[in-house]
C-alpha cells in the first residue's frame, strides 16, 4: 500500500511540474497569418497566429520568427526574447495603445528586428520600455504615432541600441531617453532616419541623466532635431549626422556634469537655428563639426 501511494504521489508531482509555468515552452517559435493560437508554436508547419500568444509559449531567452507578412498584434514582453520578422511583418496599433511594452528583468535582453509598428495616426507609442537589461532594436519602421516612436523610461539601469531604424510622423518624440526613479539609460542611435511632422516635436530627446550617442543618422522636420534637456549628468555625443530642416537643429541646456560633444563631419545646417546652447551650455568640438 505504501509503495502504491508513493508511486501515485510521484505521478501527481510530475504532472504538476509539466503543467506549471513554461516547463514545456519552445526555444524557437513560429508565427504566421495562416496560423492558429493552438499548440506550442514550435513547428513551422503549425505556427501560431499572434505575437502575444507566442510569447506565452516561448522559453526565456528564446526566439519568435514570423513566416509570412501580416499583422501580428500588440504585445507585452516580460522576459528575455528575440523577435525576428520577415519583410512585411506588422504590428498595427489601435487608438491610445502601445505597440510593444517591455517590462522584463533588469538582467534580460530584448531584441527586435524586421518589424513595422504602425500607429495608424491614433496609436500612442511604438515601443515603450519600463524595465530591461538591454534593448536591441534593429531594422524596424515605427510610424504614425500620436506621441512617441521609442520611449525609454527604465526603473533600473539599462543599455540600448537603435540601429537602421526608420521613425516617422510622430507627434512628440522620435526617441525619448529618460528614466523613472533610480533607473538610467545608456545607448546609441545609429544609421537611423527620424522624421517629424514639420514644426513640432523632438527627434531625439535626452533627460534625467541619459547617455546617448547619435551617429550616422538623419533627423529632420521637428521643432527640435536633438534636444539635451537641463538634467545633471546628461551625456550627448553626435558624430557624422545630418540634422537639417528643423526649427532648431541641436539644443543643449546647461546643467551640472552635463556633457555635449560633436565631431567627425556632422552636417547641422538648414535649420532656422542650427545650434542653440542655453545658459552657456558647453558644446565641445572633438573633431570636425
Amino acid at each position: 500500500m505504501l509503495v502504491r501511494f508513493l508511486r501515485c504521489a510521484g505521478l501527481a508531482l510530475g504532472l504538476a511540474a509539466s503543467c506549471s509555468g513554461k516547463a514545456s515552452a519552445a526555444a524557437l517559435s513560429f508565427l504566421s497569418v495562416a496560423g492558429a493560437n493552438a499548440g506550442d508554436c514550435s513547428d513551422p508547419k503549425t505556427p501560431c497566429r499572434t505575437l502575444s500568444y507566442a510569447l506565452t509559449k516561448t522559453s526565456t531567452g528564446g526566439e519568435i520568427k514570423t513566416l509570412l507578412p501580416g499583422n501580428y498584434g500588440t504585445a507585452t514582453i516580460t522576459t528575455a526574447i528575440t523577435l525576428t520578422g520577415v519583410p512585411g511583418s506588422l504590428i498595427m496599433v489601435g487608438s491610445g495603445a502601445v505597440g510593444l511594452t517591455i517590462n522584463a528583468l533588469s538582467s534580460q535582453i530584448v531584441s527586435i528586428s524586421g518589424f513595422t509598428l504602425n500607429g495608424q495616426g491614433v496609436g500612442k507609442i511604438g515601443v515603450m520600455v519600463t524595465k530591461a537589461g538591454q534593448l536591441i532594436l534593429r531594422d524596424c519602421t515605427i510610424k504614425n504615432f500620436t506621441q512617441t516612436g521609442v520611449q525609454l523610461r527604465p526603473v533600473t539601469v539599462m543599455k540600448f541600441s537603435i540601429e537602421d531604424a526608420f521613425i516617422a510622423n510622430v507627434g512628440t518624440y522620435g526617441v525619448e531617453v529618460s528614466k523613472t526613479g533610480t533607473g538610467s539609460a545608456t545607448g546609441v542611435v545609429h544609421r537611423s532616419t527620424i522624421i517629424g511632422r514639420g514644426t513640432s516635436g523632438i527627434g531625439v530627446f535626452l533627460t534625467q541623466s541619459a547617455n546617448v550617442r547619435v551617429s550616422d543618422s538623419l533627423i529632420g522636420h521637428f521643432e527640435f532635431g536633438i534636444y539635451s534637456g537641463a538634467s545633471p549628468g546628461n551625456v550627448l555625443r553626435v558624430t557624422r549626422n545630418t540634422v537639417s530642416q528643423n526649427v532648431n537643429g541641436v539644443v543643449i541646456e546647461k546643467d551640472v556634469g552635463a556633457v555635449a560633444e560633436t565631431g567627425h563631419d556632422n552636417f547641422i545646417a538648414g535649420n532656422t537655428t542650427d545650434i542653440d546652447t542655453i545658459n552657456g551650455a558647453p558644446l565641445t568640438n572633438v573633431g570636425t563639426q
